[in-house]
């Protein structure tokens, strides 16, 4: 039941060239009627019988892997452009309607940039317990690493070594406020997924018992993001698939969403480590 709810820093160097011109509701579960659970559920076995049909992001050659090594300051340096276009509208903003409307349109910016440029990159990268990477190639990354990683180089000031290192939870709540978490014990991964999918398309960061990762939620078809140990490397699976996300007994899920979140990316705002 739910209990709760130098590759020096390609960030960095994007924002250098973009300045040089070149009580609560934690502790309940989502309400959704019988209708509604009932046509997520429906919906997700779809997904997942025809999810053979479309295949995962897996298996990609050591070639594809040093494209994408060479081309990932080019994506990064794109994101930086478009955070710091939003950063600029957020700064000329005059009244805080006007900032209002400016993190509304910051908070979906930051999940598509993720979900559809900054994760993919890594795909193929290999997985190893102590993988450190700092971007994505022939050297391993550890599941933990993958998510901090891919967090800082989509623009949040996050304490890369440090988050990494936390268990899921740490790391969760380190990005999602704690009124906005869920927990999830011992339910079936179809309940477990109906939940997410009730909070609509965007990007999720879930903790399991051993492992962290993105839950990637596009046109209400959820997937699952990360460095996956049964696979050897990082990958983008159906979630209804991923045997990881079976397996666990125990998950934390929180979306990263919200103009606090948004407003931190634009300003560059630190993000401390969460502990408790």
């Amino acid at each position: 039941m739910a209990t709760g709810v130098d590759l020096r820093s390609p960030v960095r160097a994007a924002r250098q060239a973009t300045r040089d011109g070149t009580g609560s509701a934690a502790n309940r579960r989502p309400r959704v009627s019988t209708r509604r659970r009932a046509l997520i559920r429906a919906r997700i076995w779809l997904v997942a019988l025809l999810a053979p049909l479309a295949g995962c992001d897996r298996s990609t050659s050591p070639a594809q892997r040093a494209h994408a090594a060479a081309a990932y300051p080019a994506v990064v340096a794109s994101v930086e452009r478009d955070r710091a276009a939003l950063a600029a509208d957020l700064r000329a903003a005059r009244t805080p309607a006007d900032q209002a409307r400016v993190l509304d349109r910051a908070s979906p910016a930051l999940a598509r940039l993720l979900a559809d440029r900054i994760l993919p990159a890594w795909n193929g990268t290999p997985w190893s317990i102590a993988g450190t990477a700092v971007g994505p190639g022939e050297r391993p990354v550890a599941c933990g690493y993958f998510v901090s990683t891919a967090l800082e180089h989509a623009g949040l000031r996050v304490e890369r070594r440090l988050l990494a290192q936390q268990p899921a939870e740490h790391i969760v709540r380190s990005l999602v406020p704690a009124g906005r978490v869920a927990r999830f014990r011992r339910v079936p991964l179809d309940q477990f997924l109906g939940a997410v999918l009730s909070g609509g398309d965007g990007v999720y960061l879930v903790g399991l018992d051993y492992h962290v990762g993105f839950l990637v939620v596009d046109r209400g078809r959820a997937y699952f993001h990360h460095a996956s140990r049964r696979a050897g490397e990082v990958v983008r699976e159906p979630a209804l698939l991923s045997s990881a996300l079976a397996s666990s007994s125990y998950r934390v899920v929180g979306k990263l969403s919200g103009r606090d979140l948004a407003r931190a990316w634009l300003t560059g705002a630190a993000l401390p480590t969460w502990f408790n």
